[in-house]
């Protein structure tokens, strides 16, 4: 299946469909955010400061649009990076039926419609099929949701068919309750995390019953902030996950089901025009470039992105080989220190207990690729490198006969 558009677009500064933008300054009744009224600026400033900050359950009933307003621009392109590792090993179905858990206002949906969007444009004979279920507790969320795609939908290429049925329920009881082996996708984004309505002592049965909804040959993307306390309640699942059978497509295949690193992917956010018109309003004060997450992909059949396990040995113990050259083989967790002239990768070989932590650093002038960055390789990569010097504990250095391979 052809990609041009999406290789091309997925670390561009894209800016969300111009429908959705309409769309959510018509839920204010304005045609720019600027129009607002100052007490509607000062009430959304605070509304949204106020969200999360407590480690228990969000009530979203009364921000159900602001919430939308700032976290659908920022949220709707994370599930491009997932959705692209499923397609590089042809694994996204032509014709698939999708459940999203915790839809919200849409923000993942309308990012999978996009992505699906610009494969219809790439392959104009084929005809492309989408029959997604929503499943949301919130019914303002619902409304929300309704109200920006009835705006969203003729944006679509005729050779892009969607239906879409929204479902006032909770996620837990749906898994648990509804039919199974009928869908061919799970999503959730922003649902299994501290901060929603999700009981740790549930969370076998939860993925069992994920495990049960699924149809042959199914995957189940799973998308969660970048921040240590969401990182860890994702590992619980990536645990129960395994438990139920599930194996570990991406972004690594690691064994060690008590892994304890932390690692993250990134979206470009810059060229997003209603942030930025949140930002020039004073309703965001800390405007940020990039938006960072977390994700996992797992397979009812086995599948992985990579052969490679990530059983390695090579970065245990590098305080008592320092000096020493070294080849070695792992999974790109994180990416970051990125200036003019180099970058750092967050490596792991499935050797590293806790929280342990081995950076790579990269200079810009020994890649052949010289587009390659953080934005990029994203996570989930492998790099395989030759002739590394071990400079720390922590660190290690390319020389100039280091040989660098990065897979994506």
């Amino acid at each position: 299946m052809k990609h041009f558009l999406i290789d091309s677009y997925i670390d561009s500064k894209l800016d969300i469909p111009n429908t959705i933008s309409t769309g959510l300054r018509q839920l204010f009744d304005v045609n720019d955010i600027s129009d607002l009224s100052e007490n509607d600026k000062n009430r959304i400033r605070s509304l949204l400061k106020g969200l999360y900050t407590t480690t228990s359950g969000t009530d979203y009933s009364n921000v159900n649009k602001e919430y939308a307003l700032y976290y659908l621009p920022v949220n709707l392109y994370k599930i491009w990076r997932p959705l692209m590792d499923l397609l590089l090993t042809d694994s996204l179905p032509i014709k698939c039926s999708i459940l999203e858990l915790g839809a919200g206002p849409g923000s993942a949906t309308f990012g999978l419609l996009e992505f699906y969007k610009y494969l219809a444009i790439d392959n104009p004979v084929t005809v492309f099929s989408l029959h997604i279920t929503l499943i949301e507790r919130d019914m303002g969320f619902i409304g929300v949701f309704n109200s920006l795609y009835d705006g969203y939908v003729d944006s679509l290429p005729d050779n892009l068919c969607v239906d879409i049925c929204c479902v006032h329920d909770d996620a837990y009881s749906f898994t648990t309750l509804h039919e199974s082996g009928k869908y061919q996708l799970v999503i959730e984004s922003n649902m299994l995390n501290q901060n929603e309505y999700i009981d740790a002592d549930k969370i076998f049965s939860f993925t069992e019953g994920l495990k049960k909804s699924l149809s042959r040959h199914s995957s189940v993307i799973l998308i969660e902030p970048a921040k240590k306390e969401s990182g860890i309640f994702l590992k619980r699942i990536k645990k129960a996950m395994q438990v139920a059978g599930l194996a570990c497509y991406s972004p690594c295949s690691c064994v060690n089901t008590e892994c304890g690193q932390f690692a993250s992917a990134r979206v470009d956010i810059s060229g997003v025009s209603i942030y930025s018109e949140l930002v020039d309003s004073g309703i965001i004060s800390r405007p940020q470039a990039h938006h960072s997450f977390e994700y996992a992909i797992f397979r009812n059949d086995g599948l992985k992105k990579y052969s490679f396990e990530g059983t390695g040995t090579e970065l245990q113990n590098l305080a008592n080989r320092i000096g020493e050259v070294i080849k070695v083989k792992a999974f790109i967790l994180t990416i970051g220190n990125e200036t003019e002239d180099s970058f750092s990768l967050k490596l792991c070989d499935g050797s590293l207990n806790g929280s342990n932590e081995v950076w790579l650093s990269v200079p810009k002038k020994s890649l052949v690729e010289k587009e390659i960055n953080c934005l990029t390789i994203g996570r989930g990569g492998i790099i395989d490198a030759k002739n590394v010097v071990i400079t720390g504990p922590r660190n290690l250095q390319c020389t100039q006969i280091t040989k660098l391979r990065i897979m994506m």
